[in-house]
């Protein structure tokens, strides 16, 4: 092993990360070509029934190897922003809301309200990339049947009452695309038929897992143990490894550090993570039909390895925080790198608001939401303020989310109740105690009659990371520039939580979630040149021929709706742009 780490070989082209951009990526860099394909993926393969769900399991669950952690979760926390990405075999599919809503194509222009460029790309020449993203990912909406039903039934009530109070606030709502199986399919296509929950089907898959049809348990989130969501894992990878064959290779537990110039194209050096290469041996060994994700060749002594490989074509999907850091560390061997690495970032408007306390009509009594019921969106309306574009769409969660809702009634039911409860204490009840013991639970209105909602969309790309040790650095502040949008935000919130008939989020709540994101986006913008972004609008970086960056980072803006669609079809895209590089 030499100092810069074992050389494992010469690629025609290597993929660093395998979520919207990775795995899309590669799948076109092998569809009907001869190249021979390396993707890298730091995170474990997840299949059916890996996901946590005990406190024991989810202690483990998160990402950070200077800690021992090779779970599922990357947390970050900067001054003024917080935000989760996901580390695994399809990465961000795993733990998404399953939405593929397409980018309007009007706000693919200059934004004059905030000085945003027109993005390089224009709509026009998505249309195709969008269309084959769905077929692969098959979004549809929640089936009618599971409307405005009782939960207990295989109902989703949350979903119908959204959609009433959207029309009541003067809006357009609309079920959302969501890519979950519902049906049981067969191959690569649907059966018709009622939807049913947790029917099996479709165990030819890389996992060698059956999966099951989507059980309603708003699980989503927390990556889906029935195999229903249809992630990367379940489309793209596995057309990448069946359609490419042996020239398609899958090396998991390995974390790309440093890309470098060498004959003939690039250099990435990566280390391989020896602890979670012993989990997914174990995981193998218990599904032995999956599509063998372990590179066979490795050291017996304790890791992580270093090891590194050369290719004529490298692409960076690494997600927002992976490529921009990963740029920048490799700025030495790169120095041509645009000065705009590193700028743009946007959170893509994301802000989580709670209806609270809703009741029917009238006020007659309590709504009964069912927030764990259901996929955890189904839902959303646009909206217009001020000139931004804003998406509010239902939310929800697990039930074990409910129960901690629920804490929030807690000490007012103890009190309601606390003669009762006495009476229990002392022996005072006669023996029979089932009364007690169901009215010390209230009216469950804090678990039940709420609404979690999520809004998203046009806020100003204007944070700015930079390397700090082996981290990040960012300044962005979501009460600057951005605040216009994100008081509009707060405003679409309360409307909602009052035409659900309850309370919207106290405002401390509000203004804290104005940080939080799942759709972290930026850091290596296209542009026009290598004055206004690091890649062009084929994701080829400037000054850099042959090397690409197709994830959230390259978004020169916010997106608007859910950025997943928008993110793949950008990589079908720069994928054909690469094979183009790869075959001359």
């Amino acid at each position: 092993m030499t100092a810069g780490g074992a050389d494992r070989g010469q690629y025609d082209a290597v993929v660093i990360g395998s979520g919207f951009g990775g795995a899309v990526a590669a799948y076109q860099l092998v569809r009907g070509t001869q190249l021979r394909v390396l993707l890298l993926e730091r995170g474990m393969p997840y299949p059916p029934g890996s996901f946590a769900r005990t406190p024991r399991g989810m202690r483990r669950s998160f990402w950070d190897p200077t800690a021992g952690l090779h779970g599922l979760y990357e947390l970050w926390s900067f001054s003024k922003v917080r935000a989760v990405v996901a580390s695994g075999l399809g990465g961000g599919s795993l733990i998404y809301a399953n939405v593929m809503l397409r980018k309007p194509p009007d706000t693919f222009g200059a934004d004059p309200s905030n000085d945003d460029m027109a993005w390089p790309v224009p709509h026009s020449e998505l249309v195709d990339e969008y269309r084959d993203a769905e077929r692969v990912m098959q979004p549809n909406p929640l089936p009618p049947e599971y409307l405005g039903a009782d939960p207990l039934q295989d109902g989703v009530p949350k979903t119908e009452q959204f959609l009433d109070a959207a029309r009541s606030a003067g809006l357009e709502p609309q079920l959302a695309p969501i890519a979950v199986t519902f049906r049981a399919r067969r191959g690569r296509g649907r059966t018709d038929g009622p939807p049913s929950p947790g029917v099996p089907f479709g165990e030819d898959n890389l996992h060698g897992c059956v999966r099951h049809t989507c059980t309603l348990v708003g699980e989503c989130d927390l990556g889906c143990n029935q195999g229903a969501k249809n992630s990367l894992d379940y489309t793209y990878l596995d057309r990448f490894l069946k359609d490419g064959g042996d020239r398609a290779q899958v090396f998991t537990c390995c974390e790309a550090t440093r890309i470098e110039p060498a004959a003939g194209g690039y250099r990435v050096h990566y280390v391989e993570h020896a602890a979670a290469r012993e989990i997914v041996a174990r995981r193998r060994r218990a599904h032995p039909a999956g599509a063998e994700l372990l590179d066979p060749d490795t050291d017996d002594e304790a890791g992580p390895w270093s090891r590194a490989v050369t290719a004529k074509v490298v692409i960076v999907a690494a997600g927002t925080f992976g490529s921009t850091r990963l740029l920048l560390a490799s700025r030495p061997g790169l120095p041509g790198l645009s000065a705009q690495l590193g700028r743009r970032f946007s959170t893509n408007g994301d802000l989580l608001t709670f209806a609270r306390d809703c009741r029917d009509p009238g006020g007659d009594g309590w709504r009964d939401l069912a927030p764990s019921a259901g996929p955890v969106i189904t839902a959303y309306a646009e909206h217009q303020s001020g000139g931004r574009r804003l998406w509010m769409e239902d939310a929800g969660g697990p039930a074990l989310s409910e129960w901690l809702w629920q804490t929030a009634e807690l000490p007012r039911d103890l009190w309601s109740q606390r003669r009762a409860l006495g009476s229990l204490v002392r022996g005072h009840h006669g023996g029979r105690i089932s009364r007690i013991v169901a009215r010390s639970f209230g009216s469950a209105a804090a678990s039940s009659a709420m609404l979690p909602m999520l809004t998203m969309g046009q806020d100003v790309s204007g944070g700015r990371f930079r390397l700090q040790g082996d981290g990040l650095s960012l300044d962005w502040d979501p009460d600057g520039a951005s605040s216009s949008y994100f008081r509009a935000a707060e405003d679409l919130s309360d409307r909602f939580a009052r035409h659900l008939g309850g309370r919207p989020s106290p405002p401390l709540f509000a203004r804290w979630s104005r940080g939080v994101t799942a759709h972290p986006l930026g850091g290596c913008p296209m542009g026009h040149d290598i004055r206004t972004g690091v890649v062009d609008a084929h994701g080829e970086v400037f000054a850099y021929p042959g090397l690409f960056v197709a994830d959230g980072s390259i978004m020169p803006g916010p997106v608007g709706p859910n950025p997943s669609l928008t993110i793949a079809a950008l990589a079908g895209r720069i994928g054909k742009a690469a094979l183009r590089r790869a075959t001359a």
